[in-house]
């Protein structure tokens, strides 16, 4: 029967003539040719391969109208590629499943009983078979594939070699031929020398391949090879070439027709290996000179030519560290790759959250994830890195960490501090790293039920907040509860998921389940949790470790009875370096079965924050586990942030050195130098180990907890409150009831974080709470929802209709963070576009400051003088040429006012109160004259102190005056007075500590002390406003005309904007380091202090700095980001 119609009826009744209208049948072939628009002469093909493969070939070819056939061995019969087929049948009985596939004349059986056209081998298996080739075509059956004559010669790898030295391509030194012995091998290496690489000469994917480095190596080696070429290709013949160490791989695809018509489809880099197998390709190649890739394309069309070439294939090239090229091999077949010009994250937008973890399980080495973005600044320079540097180095980033896991870049700390600190949309920075960055997954701390808050929200704005996360650029929730509390990870691991994000659930680490004293923390516990977790259909399991506590050998016993027990669970580990060794166990953890470990670039790590990324990724090479993610750019971008951590020097903690104290008191990393800040402020910096002390103390009257924040937050509070009043353990157990407890400790005790594993200790918890309620079940469940749209509304009516529904989440989070940033925002306008050198210090005069608002506009600025205090108002005006004209701001001069405010001191005599800490009364609870009884609420206290506030007229004339200061510890300090802020934070160069000791000499027979004064330099130092007692002027003012010279420093205290904290000061000269570029790098430019790119000999970005672009573009783009056309010519200059 036609496939086009049925036969006519005839005779049919009714009708005149007797016949009825003709509705044609189509079959799916049919179909299929009226959609292709053509039918060829070929129209049914054989895929002589399996699985993956052969279902990609059948796609292909009913797209161009042809009826498919597949074979398959008996283990395959259930396989997916027997069902895409129009017609499948068994091959090879009684063979072995790979055997099967190898049955040269069963399969041409086949073809010719059921009238195959074609024939299409794959890749792999017969797809570089000459002789298969051959009796294909002999059957009178076209072969889809190089021509016979073309596999003979360019599958030996040997051939291949002759023929491109008879072409003028050059090859790596190399025996002239197979060689069937090792003593055959002794001349080559006498001329030239060790390392060599024996090499199967039918081979491929890295099998029948040894590195020689040593004569001792070389029979070994040989013999091994020998035998894993049989038993791979059925062919031991081995040749020998001298080993090139660290060479690019680079493929160049080529198209020919078989009539002399070659061309190439570009190139990509396989560099990065494991076991001579390709692990990452990346297209196009980085930071290739354009000379070597053009003579890379002509001698891959060399070589296709002279074989008469037909059909696809692949040219592969070795490129030395000097930019040197040698062909190496071609494979004369079809080949499959999957580059990463979107990456990881391709895999979750595509596929989904299941899929991305089934691809992180099968990575054969180990993953990172690069905390820089997040944990890392938030763990050393108190979170105050800006979107501006993220921004400056995004899209170098997307090239160097294109195989990683994540970039961790959002929630947690980073949140709130954006807006309160920074001033800054902390989803437009999620929206413009997006943007730089589409190739690599983000990820986010996300607290649970307190989602990136400190305390607990309704239900429905949880969900909202996940859902527009994603919808902004998210992808992985890392999702953890600061007390292990299932209950509120439930919440946020179910709304991760609804969101469409990949859920990371965490397990918070704290104990050493290695140490059989330790019984609380167990293996049996974390165990048991992992099972509630996995039990919620989670994606990925994360091991928090927040302190630093996991040690290389409980490593290996967690991760190891973990992945045992879940052999298909992505795991992924995070720690900190506090007590110095958590590079040894990262690469336990890896060992143990991790599949990704937290890492931060080399200027960003170690001590509180994470390791040291080039230290793992680089052991982790040698452990057969390699990240995918090359050294040397690593380093390259270590050149950047180690310039940018120069620029937030003045958030810097006093953390010098490792502490393995933390084994004791467990202190999480950000925490430790955060608290050890807010110990100053609270005058207790001198008592330092005590806090420590008292932090043990504290936790374990909390009931030994996990702690991250918030719970971390709660056992340091008790622990300063605990220094400050100078109590006992014993003293707040027998007090506990009439005690005045921080807030956070008595909210703890209540459960308005949760419930901590174990329980509350009892009776503790009811004295501190007292008449307050205990909270049973988790604190957010029995919330009203809250409307949204109504919010929405409110929010609009008061700052504008520029206000979003991510707006409104923001809010909901934080409502008087986010109504005192929009307050800012309407008074300054938006400051995030401003480069870190003037946000955080002001410009000398005459200095230009180029600042770009928006794509394409650029304001140039100049500052020009500041103007004398205007008496009365407070103000100042500051003169600026903008754009070639001038303008004068009036700026509130904030040092302006004087308060001298002296504080009745507390005594011992009746009613009499002194206050528990030092810092602020922000409320007072009573009345003049009311009567009040034990027990009852005076006032509520900010544990911050204030600092004292100084005559701003008076300050200003100190710059640049020698200052002699009192310290708070006794010191004496003197210099010259670069800078100050409203804090009485102050900068002095040339400084010099002044200390009185006692010491002990022989006065005749007895020994008496005296009180020596000891003197050394310090140079430059940053001094915090509550350290300093006293302050006096010793010497005469510099010149006055200095300031116009350029001369005096720049700093927040000479004309710097309102609000803005202490930045780094430049160095004497006024010259600021070339960190603070004012301008983001576009392609092709190096980071900013990185005018000639890396050392010579760097591979990482070439000699000269970051590479250029394709012809007529501006830059190299990032992985994900299109280039050039095929085809493509520039415009002419």
């Amino acid at each position: 029967m036609s496939d086009l119609a049925a036969p006519a009826a005839t005779g049919a009744p009714g009708t005149p003539g007797g016949s009825l209208p003709v509705t044609p049948i189509h079959s799916i072939h049919t179909m299929r040719r009226k959609a292709a628009g053509h039918s060829g002469p070929l129209t049914k093909i054989l895929v002589a391969n399996r699985g993956e493969i052969a279902v990609r070939v059948f796609r292909t070819a009913h797209e161009l109208a042809m009826h498919t056939v597949a074979i398959y061995s008996f283990e395959d019969r259930l396989s997916a590629h027997r069902q895409k087929a129009d017609e499948a049948y068994q091959v090879g009985k009684g063979l072995t499943p790979v055997g099967a596939y190898l049955a040269q004349d069963s399969i041409i059986d086949i073809a010719l009983e059921h009238e195959v056209d074609m024939i299409h081998p794959g890749y792999g298996f017969l797809s570089e078979n000459a002789v298969f080739a051959r009796k294909v075509e002999e059957a009178g059956i076209a072969w889809v594939g190089p021509t016979p004559e073309a596999i003979d010669a360019l599958g030996d790898k040997t051939k291949a070699r002759t023929i491109a030295m008879q072409c003028g391509v050059p090859c790596v030194p190399g025996t002239p031929g197979p060689i069937a012995s090792y003593q055959e091998a002794a001349k080559f290496i006498e001329e030239h020398g060790f390392p060599v690489i024996i090499k199967a000469a039918m081979g491929g994917g890295g099998r029948g391949m040894r590195v020689v480095r040593e004569q001792s190596e070389l029979e070994s080696s040989f013999t091994r090879a020998v035998s894993e070429a049989k038993s791979a290709f059925g062919d031991g013949t081995v040749f020998i070439e001298r080993f090139l160490d660290r060479p690019r791989h680079i493929e160049v695809q080529i198209l020919a027709d078989g009539q002399g018509n070659v061309i190439h489809l570009f190139e990509r880099d396989c560099s990065v290996q494991r076991r001579h197998q390709k692990v990452v390709e990346v297209a196009p190649a980085m930071h290739l000179p354009e000379n070597v890739r053009q003579a890379m394309f002509a001698d891959a069309i060399k070589i296709a030519q002279a074989v008469n070439y037909r059909n696809a294939g692949t040219c592969e090239f070795l490129v030395d560290q000097l930019g040197r090229h040698y062909f190496i091999e071609i494979n004369p077949r079809i080949q499959v790759e999957h580059t990463i010009t979107v990456g990881w994250r391709n895999i979750i937008v595509k596929k989904g959250p299941e899929a991305f973890a089934k691809a992180v399980r099968a990575y054969p080495g180990c993953l990172i994830m690069d905390t820089t973005w997040r944990d890392a600044h938030q763990s050393l320079l108190a979170t105050r890195l800006r979107t501006i540097d993220m921004v400056n180095i995004a899209k170098e980033t997307s090239w160097a960490m294109a195989n990683a896991y994540s970039l961790e870049c959002w929630g947690g700390a980073t949140f709130d501090v954006a807006m309160r600190f920074l001033y800054e949309d902390p989803w437009e920075r999620l929206r413009a790293l997006r943007k730089l960055v589409p190739n690599i997954p983000f990820q986010a701390l996300f607290r649970g039920a307190n989602a990136v808050g400190y305390t607990s929200y309704p239900d429905n704005v949880i969900y909202d907040f996940c859902k527009k996360a994603v919808e902004n650029g998210l992808d992985i929730f890392r999702v953890f509860d600061s007390l292990n509390y299932i209950d509120n990870m439930k919440l946020g691991i179910d709304a991760a998921k609804k969101a469409g994000g990949v859920c990371e659930a965490v397990v918070c680490y704290s104990g050493d389940v290695a140490d059989p004293k330790k019984t609380k923390y167990t293996l049996d516990y974390y165990m048991g949790f992992v099972d509630q977790l996995v039990a919620e259909g989670i994606h990925v399991l994360g091991i928090k470790d927040m302190a630093g506590l996991l040690k290389p050998q409980a490593a290996t016993m967690l991760i190891g009875a973990i992945r045992k027990k879940y052999p298909d669970l992505p795991i992924h580990v995070h720690s900190h370096d506090t007590a110095g060794i958590a590079v040894s166990s990262m690469l336990a953890a890896a060992a143990a079965g991790a599949d990704v470990v937290d890492l931060a670039i080399d200027s960003m790590s170690g001590l509180t924050s994470q390791p040291a990324m080039g230290a793992v990724c680089a052991a982790l090479e040698q452990n057969n586990l390699g990240t995918g993610i090359r050294y040397d750019d690593i380093q390259a971008l270590n050149l950047y942030w180690t310039q940018v951590r120069m620029m937030y020097s003045c958030f810097e903690a006093n953390v010098r050195a490792s502490d393995s104290s933390v084994f004791e008191h467990e202190m999480p990393g950000g925490q430790y130098t955060n608290l050890m800040f807010q110990a100053s402020q609270l005058g207790l910096g001198t008592q330092w180990s005590e806090i420590k002390r008292k932090y043990i103390e504290a936790n374990k009257l909390c009931g030994d907890i996990i702690k991250v924040t918030p719970s971390s937050k709660v056992v340091g509070d008790f622990a300063q409150w605990m220094t400050s009043n100078n109590l006992t353990a014993q003293d707040v157990v027998d007090r506990a009831e009439t005690l005045d407890f921080p807030t956070s400790v008595v909210e703890f005790f209540q459960g308005y974080l949760g419930q901590p594993v174990g329980g509350f200790p009892e009776p503790l918890r009811s004295k501190v709470i007292r008449n307050k309620p205990k909270i049973e079940a988790r604190p957010g469940e029995s919330m009203a929802p809250l409307d949204l749209r109504k919010i929405k509304q409110e929010l609009r009516a008061k700052f504008g209709k520029h206000i979003t529904d991510v707006d409104v989440a923001s809010y909901c989070m934080y409502p008087k963070v986010f109504e005192e940033y929009q307050g800012f925002l309407s008074r300054y306008g938006d400051l995030s576009v401003l480069p870190t050198r003037y946000f955080l210090g002001r410009p000398t005069v005459g200095e230009e400051m180029h600042i770009s608002i928006e794509k394409g506009k650029m304001l140039i600025i100049r500052l020009m003088a500041t103007g004398a205090l205007i008496d009365g108002t407070g103000s100042r005006d500051v003169w600026f040429e903008v754009n070639g004209e001038v303008r004068a701001v009036p700026v509130e001069d904030k040092n302006a006012a004087v308060d001298t405010v002296t504080r009745e001191k507390a005594s011992s005599d009746p009613g009499s109160v002194g206050a528990p800490m030092s810092g602020v009364v922000i409320e007072v609870r009573v009345k003049e004259g009311q009567e009040v009884k034990k027990g009852d609420v005076l006032c509520v206290q900010s544990a911050m102190k204030a600092p004292p506030k100084a005559k701003g007229g008076r300050m200003l004339a100190l710059i640049n005056h020698i200052v002699k200061i009192t310290m708070n510890d006794g010191r004496t300090l003197m210099g010259k007075m670069l800078a100050f802020d409203r804090h009485m934070n102050l900068v002095l160069a040339d400084c010099e500590e002044f200390r009185r000791i006692k010491k002990k000499r022989k006065q005749g027979d007895q020994e008496v002390s005296e009180s020596v004064e000891q003197k050394r330099t310090l140079g430059l130092v940053i001094l915090r406003g509550e350290t300093i007692v006293s302050l006096t002027d010793e010497g005469a003012p510099a010149s006055a005309d200095d300031d116009k010279k350029g001369n005096l420093m720049p700093g927040p205290g000479r004309g710097m904007p309102a609000g803005r904290g202490m930045g780094m000061m430049p160095p004497p000269g006024g010259v600021p380091p070339p960190s603070m570029a004012a301008r983001p790098m576009p392609y092709g430019m190096p980071p900013p202090g990185m005018p000639g790119g890396p050392p010579p000999g760097m591979p990482g970005f070439g000699r000269g700095g970051f590479p250029p672009g394709p012809p007529g573009f501006p830059g190299m783009p990032p992985p994900g980001f299109g280039g050039p056309p095929p085809g493509f010519q520039p415009p002419p200059s």
